[in-house]
């Protein structure tokens, strides 16, 4: 309530209704994370809460001890309010179960976690669920992994015909004609092996297909 009475003051725009604070999360000392839409498509709500050259919000910055805050544009839809919370970091793999889980490039990994994991808490709040950050090279051994249990499972299905729900039929008319025509026989191949006998396929968007279907 502080950081938005001092925003209320800086940034008119707020009191005429034009711009609007939908979300505030805060870890006191470390940083403010402020979500804001317009009602006016004209007027950019970011722009209008740093103000020109950061004038707007310099000011409430000094006034909290120069307290980091982020503006994100926010938005109704959780992904993407999640994309602009973390921009400009890219997200690598995303899974929303119970929690959210945010695979990001290892080098991203601190940043997105942030000092004793205070940046992954103040995003958590920011779209009231959990999240879970992995780096890509963690990721990528698990995948490896559940392939590798998966292949020595003893499933019918994995020997059926080759359907993958997901994936667009000229990728899979692709491993069928390179000799892959089973979900056994992608298991049993190396990744680096499949991404060289059929161009296009993404291993990692394959093998979670495959895991997806296969649990």
């Amino acid at each position: 309530n502080f950081v938005k009475a001092l925003f209320e003051q800086e940034v008119p725009e707020l009191a005429d209704d034009v711009i609007r604070v939908e979300k505030i999360v805060r870890e006191a000392g470390y940083r403010t994370k402020l979500a804001v839409s317009s009602s006016d498509n004209r007027v950019d709500p970011v722009g209008t809460c740093v103000g020109v050259r950061g004038t707007r919000i310099k000011n409430i910055i000094r006034e909290i001890n120069n307290e980091k805050i982020d503006v994100i544009p926010y938005s109704e839809d959780m992904v993407q309010l999640l994309q602009n919370a973390l921009y400009p970091l890219q997200i690598q793999r995303l899974k929303i179960n119970e929690k959210v889980t945010v695979v990001v490039a290892d080098d991203d990994y601190p940043i997105a976690i942030g000092k004793k994991g205070m940046n992954a808490r103040l995003i958590s709040k920011l779209i009231d669920k959990e999240i879970d950050f992995q780096k890509l090279t963690e990721y990528q051994k698990l995948v490896t992994i559940h392939m590798a249990e998966l292949s020595e499972s003893d499933n019918p299905k994995l020997d059926q015909p080759l359907k993958i729900e997901g994936l667009s039929s000229l990728l899979v008319d692709g491993l069928i004609s390179a000799g892959y025509d089973t979900v056994k026989k992608i298991l049993l191949v190396p990744p680096k092996e499949l991404m060289e006998k059929v161009p296009g396929i993404n291993y990692l968007d394959l093998a979670d297909k495959i895991l997806e279907q296969n649990k």
